[in-house]
């Protein structure tokens, strides 16, 4: 099995891409686009609190400290 370039990128630079939920990717393209948490739960419907707490697990998971970061990291992967 051959694991393309852009694989091997999008995993060394976003080693938690992958374990992300659908729903936190929802949460995450949103905030990547320079969302408020506030915004991001109105436009998916989401209490504020479950927006915060998801995108704790993502910071967890790409092993990032902020929304930019997480942003830069999930844009340049794409």
């Amino acid at each position: 099995m051959e694991i393309s370039e852009a694989a091997i990128k999008r995993e060394h630079f976003m080693p938690g891409l992958n374990l992300l939920s659908q729903a936190e990717r929802e949460v995450l393209d949103l905030l990547a686009m320079g969302k408020s948490v506030k915004e991001v739960a109105c436009i998916l419907n989401k209490s504020v609190n479950t927006v915060r707490v998801q995108k704790t697990a993502i910071y967890e998971k790409l092993q990032v400290r902020n929304q930019a970061q997480a942003a830069v990291r999930y844009l340049y992967c794409q």
